[in-house]
This record gives structure tokens, C-alpha cells and sequence, in this order.
């Protein structure tokens, strides 16, 4: 059994017991604080999909596991004696709520490096020199990939649209031909230091010959 079944059944166990004590005051005072416990529960499951969804794409966030354990060992202790006491199940909620927020945390720090690497890796600026049928889906594909890579919250459904976006742009990249003139060019200044001399008189009237390539080149003075 996980750790988040082990606390799920725990709360259940104690719920159990509120639904059986005999002052009325108790129980509603446990019941309150058992829903709180079962909506952090809820909240950490959700975080630890989310984190084992960025793990499962190739994401490297740091391991948790400790953080999501922490504080269950006393609540299981209460509960195997009785009714636990609300200080415990204060303890466990608070626990829980720290938990999710290291989880989520934890993903968020290595989401926006991450993503920033996959983007660089496809030199995605090769995207002006697909032809004018597949140019128009790849340039979108490419601003929806950056707006991604800097999202207000990050969510299980944003990794998954992530991942079917770099995939289908890196094919549409693949379908460039390597002996692409435009391509063997940028891949020279690309390559390291290069002067104006270096270029052949071929290769900067192809640059000048597309506005959207030579906006790409930027001159300066060494």
C-alpha cells in the first residue's frame, strides 16, 4: 500500500472512530478537522500525479518521497490506540499541506529549465525554413511551447499537451533536408566565431534573398 492510501485509509479509520464517540462536541470537532486532514490528502495526491506525470516525460525533478512520508508515522500510532486527538490530526493536516507544497514546488523548479533545453535542442528558429504549408502549424506549435515553458501553474494536462507539441514540431523539423542551403549556412554561424569574409558572396545574397532568414543574422564588430 503507498504512503497516500496508508493516509487515506487512516483518515478513514479515524473518521470511524468520530462517527462512534459519545459527546456530541467531540465529534463535530473531529469531523471538521478529519475533512480538513482529507482535502490535504486529496491536494497531495493530486501534487505527487503531477510530479510522477513530469517524471514520467523526462523531467527531472528531485525525489519526495521523504517529504510525503513525514508526520504519518504518529498519526498511525493515534489511530491504532483510538480516537486520535486533535492536536494529531492538526499535525498530520499541516504535514500533508507542507508536503503537497514541497511536491509542487519541487516541479515548478525544474519545469522552466527543462523545457528551456528541449526548445534550445530543436533550435526551433529552423521553423522559417519549412515550406509554407507546414510553416504556419510549426511557428504556433512553437509559441504555444514557450508559453508552456512559463506557465501561471502547472498542471498534469499542460505536460502531457507539452510533450504531444515537441514531439509533433521535432518531426515537422526532421522533414528538413540536411543539404538545405538556408540550413548549411545557419548551421555554420551557428558552429562557432564566424566573419563577414568567412561567408561566400553565394551564401549572403541567400541570406538577403529571405527577409525572415537575414532578420535572423545579427553584425558586429570584434
Amino acid at each position: 500500500m503507498s504512503v497516500l492510501e496508508k493516509a487515506q485509509t487512516l483518515a478513514a479509520v479515524a473518521r470511524t472512530y468520530a462517527e462512534g464517540a459519545d459527546e456530541q462536541a467531540q465529534r463535530q470537532q473531529i469531523g471538521v478537522m478529519l475533512t480538513q486532514l482529507e482535502g490535504e490528502v486529496a491536494r497531495l495526491r493530486t501534487a505527487v500525479d503531477l510530479h510522477r506525470t513530469a517524471r514520467t516525460h523526462g523531467v527531472p525533478v528531485e525525489d519526495v518521497g521523504p517529504v510525503i512520508a513525514d508526520g504519518l508515522d504518529a498519526l498511525t500510532t493515534r489511530v491504532s490506540q483510538g480516537l486520535p486527538t486533535q492536536q494529531a490530526l492538526r499535525s498530520a493536516r499541516d504535514k500533508a499541506r507542507r508536503g503537497r507544497e514541497a511536491v509542487e514546488s519541487a516541479v515548478v523548479t525544474a519545469w522552466e529549465p527543462w523545457t528551456q533545453e528541449q526548445l534550445a535542442a530543436l533550435q526551433v528558429d529552423r521553423v522559417k525554413r519549412l515550406g509554407p504549408q507546414h510553416r504556419l502549424r510549426a511557428e504556433e506549435l512553437v509559441r504555444r511551447l514557450r508559453a508552456a515553458a512559463n506557465p501561471p501553474q502547472i498542471s498534469a494536462s499542460l505536460l502531457g499537451q507539452f510533450h504531444r507539441d515537441l514531439e509533433e514540431l521535432r518531426k515537422a523539423l526532421a522533414s528538413i533536408e540536411a543539404d538545405d542551403p538556408f540550413v548549411a549556412v545557419f548551421n555554420r554561424i551557428r558552429s562557432g566565431r564566424l566573419t563577414l569574409a568567412d561567408l561566400t558572396d553565394d551564401e549572403v545574397e541567400l541570406l538577403r534573398s529571405d527577409p525572415d532568414a537575414s532578420s535572423q543574422v545579427s553584425l558586429r564588430l570584434a
